[in-house]
């Protein structure tokens, strides 16, 4: 029996800063592999490297050298255009600020992202954009402006704009950081039923031992290089 290939495969991953004539080296040869549908955590102190992998996978940045290759694809050489067209169809992203646009309705900052993706809307998208909605509770705030949400709203809306377009990956970067406990493990729940549900892979960097419990695999990264998980 052939093995599915992972999702994601990381080798000999490296990431260097440089200013002047100072290099850093953030990620030091870093090899990762997450499954379709996993719900992983990322966990590390403080200048560990993980913002710089989270947005290293997420093409916002590209590496020094190594490979990455994602839904069947390597990243790594792909020009901006092929890159900005991967981010769109493959990747979601949730950030601990939700980064809403100011003058949109909720529902118009879930869609966004099929905006730019499809150059247009279309019945089903937002059809789906309002059924996500529903799932986080909003239903009711779909016509709201951003401004007019609470905290704990807006970072549901940045969930379902990050699903919209039905990625195969979510980079989470600290989701509830900003969120009470009750909204964080809301949160949580809503995510670990879409990674169920519909085989997204979710890799969430927390500080936060309880998130990461909650999660199916914990990763660990110590000075640029994964150390367990």
């Amino acid at each position: 029996m052939i093995e599915a290939e992972p999702l994601v495969t990381v080798r000999q991953l490296v990431k260097t800063y440089r200013d002047a004539e100072i290099e850093t080296q953030v990620l030091k040869g870093l090899d990762l592999d997450l499954e379709h549908g996993g719900f992983v955590a990322l966990m590390g102190t403080s200048g560990s490297g993980k913002s710089t992998l989270l947005t290293v996978l997420g093409t916002l940045l590209r590496p020094t050298s190594g490979s990455i290759r994602i839904a069947g694809e390597e990243i790594v050489g792909l020009s901006e255009k092929d890159l900005t067209a991967f981010r769109n169809r493959t990747l979601g992203f949730v950030f601990q600020f939700h980064h809403l646009l100011p003058d949109f309705t909720a529902l118009e900052n879930v869609l966004f992202p099929t905006w730019v993706a499809k150059r247009g809307e279309t019945r089903a998208a937002r059809r789906y954009a309002e059924e996500l909605l529903a799932r986080v509770g909003l239903s009711d705030r779909a016509r709201y402006r951003s401004t007019k949400l609470s905290g704990g709203q807006k970072q549901r809306v940045a969930m379902a704009r990050a699903l919209v377009n039905r990625p195969q990956l979510v980079l989470a970067d600290e989701p509830t950081g900003n969120l009470d406990r009750e909204a964080s493990m809301q949160l949580m729940d809503l995510m670990r039923e879409v990674s169920h549900e519909e085989k997204t892979c979710f890799l969430i960097s927390t500080h936060d031992a309880e998130i990461a419990s909650r999660c199916d695999r914990t990763i660990h990264i110590v000075d640029g290089r994964i150390a367990d998980g």
